[in-house]
């Protein structure tokens, strides 16, 4: 092990986990997307992404993001749009070309009060309204955190001035009661469905925390009393949740759980952290596919929804750098390769997929994409993946996921690994390193443990800035890489109104899911939009 000084290096890595050392934290945390540059499989992904999202779809006019004002979810495209165009441009490190024009435009296609929809009131509070806003609140708080932009300020300032705080108290008694809703199930698309009290309802039960991911944010960024409240507020009745009673959206509860750790991180509570852990382990557990995707809601396994799967890759990221348990950083692996990688299309888009171990044993495509959400939320998980690539902690450059790329540090040498064997043979390189003491960690998957070459002339070498060379046997398989020993199936598990198959193969669920990943990335294909709605 070897120690270096705080930003010293410049490192380019291909292949497995590694750790380098820079400056002291609490908790990993990201280099930041200044100091990344993603290359291999998760460049090509990002970039077809970025293409899909440049295209006349999600451009900025009334053919595009811009929805109808009547439209069900006011703001939900516009926001996911503006949130996910932000990211890429910092992901993939070149301008998005209709970024600007979007955000400028949104002043237009809001109502007097500076929101889109109609105007709110306090008896009548839609919770589609307030969830699309969440992600309204997402995109201006992320583009006014990369470029300190005063009209994004204002706007988050108008939405959270007359949208947010007019709702608050009403929050406290959002309907958590299975028995107070009305039995409908929702489509691809949730749709209002009843009135109960002050709050028109939706089939997306629990939209309303998606919310509170956008009030969060805004509150970590407006530092203001009345609005830390609000998200209080908020945070409190999530936590009074039945998920699985209630059958909630696993989106919106996994938006929840994010809001509720970004909240932890903002005011210090511990408990929150526990609760959010909690809640987390309850997905797992029941409501996530054999391939580790999503069902759509608890106890309802219908189709998979990438927004889920994201929400789910970061919680499990996030987890992990908050807890240092192992088995999230292992869990989001397991979820990026096996369910976010198998979502995305060959256009970049995104789509929704069979309940693999619930509905079905064969994993199948049920929506080629679902360009009203999962586009641009593909885009915010593909953009994370890249920010999780190089993470700092303790002194320590850690990289805990296996995408080519480049971390800038304060120096211009460079380290670099062997590519491993998803990237093609091993080419030593040894480039020179500057004479000051550095520490290495290199992260194995736990059940890699007994494939790791161990032999001297396989070892890393830090100190003399020798070839990162890792030969992990197991990685000749891919069902070794994805799959963990002892996981639990879902077909193991009894469920209300689901007939489990047999399906306890652990392998076999790995390679079955894993064909897309490895399977060279076909030619992108734009096809016509499909009417807006």
């Amino acid at each position: 092990m070897l120690s270096i000084a705080p930003r010293c290096a410049r490192l380019i890595y291909f292949g497995l986990a590694v750790a380098l050392t820079v400056e002291a934290e609490a908790t990993p945390v990201s280099l930041g997307f200044q100091d990344i540059s993603i290359g291999g499989e998760l460049r090509e992904r990002l970039e077809r992404n970025f293409t899909r999202l440049e295209s006349p779809r999600f451009q900025p006019n009334a053919m595009g993001c811009f929805r109808d004002p009547d439209y069900d979810w006011p703001g939900d495209m516009e926001g996911r749009t503006l949130h996910a165009l932000t990211l890429l441009e910092q992901a993939a490190g070149h301008p998005a070309v209709y970024l600007s024009e979007t955000l400028a435009q949104f002043p237009a296609h809001m109502n007097p009060a500076g929101y889109f929809g109609k105007t709110s009131s306090a008896n009548l509070i839609d919770e589609q309204q307030l969830a699309g806003h969440g992600w309204v609140l997402r995109g201006l708080c992320g583009r006014y955190l990369e470029t300190k932009n005063p009209a994004a300020f204002q706007l988050i300032e108008n939405i959270i001035n007359h949208l947010a705080l007019p709702t608050k108290g009403a929050h406290a008694s959002y309907p958590i009661f299975p028995a107070d809703r009305v039995n409908t199930k929702g489509d691809y698309m949730g749709t209002a469905v009843q009135q109960l009290g002050p709050w028109k309802l939706s089939t997306d039960i629990g939209c309303d925390f998606i919310f509170m991911d956008g009030v969060t944010q805004a509150a970590t960024i407006l530092q203001r009393a009345d609005v830390n409240a609000l998200a209080d507020e908020m945070v409190a009745r999530f936590l009074e949740v039945d998920l699985a009673a209630n059958k909630a959206q696993t989106h919106a509860a996994l938006t929840g759980i994010r809001a509720i750790l970004r909240w932890a991180a903002f005011t210090g509570r511990p408990e929150l952290l526990a609760a959010a852990e909690q809640r987390f382990q309850l997905y797992l557990a029941e409501g996530m596919t054999e391939n580790h995707a999503n069902w759509n809601w608890f106890g309802r396994p219908t189709h998979t929804e990438p927004c889920a799967v994201v929400d789910a890759f970061m919680i499990a990221v996030q987890l992990w750098q908050q807890t240092g348990k192992p088995a999230y950083l292992e869990q989001a692996h397991l979820i990026y390769y096996n369910a976010l990688g198998h979502g995305q299309r060959a256009n970049g888009g995104f789509g929704c997929d069979t309940c693999l171990g619930a509905e079905t044993a064969t994993l199948k495509i049920k929506i080629m994409e679902a360009w009203w959400c999962c586009t641009m939320r593909g885009a915010e998980g593909l953009s994370r993946a890249a920010e999780y690539a190089f993470m700092q902690e303790r002194g320590a450059l850690i990289l805990p996921f296996f995408h080519p790329g480049t971390a800038r540090l304060e120096s211009a040498d460079k380290i670099r690994p062997n590519p491993g064997p998803w990237f093609g043979p091993a080419a030593d390189q040894r480039p020179d390193f500057p004479p000051r003491p550095r520490r290495a960690k290199l992260r194995v998957p736990g059940n890699l443990e007994n494939g790791i070459d161990r032999r001297p002339e396989a070892a890393v070498n830090v100190r003399r800035a020798r070839v990162l060379r890792l030969l992990a046997t197991g990685f000749r398989s891919p069902s070794s890489v994805l799959c963990s020993p002892g996981l639990k199936t879902r077909g193991e598990m009894a469920h209300p109104e689901v007939a489990h198959p047999a399906y306890n193969s652990c392998s076999q669920r790995a390679q079955t899911c894993v064909q897309s990943c490895r399977r060279p990335f076909p030619k992108a294909r734009e096809k016509p939009c499909p009417p807006a709605g």
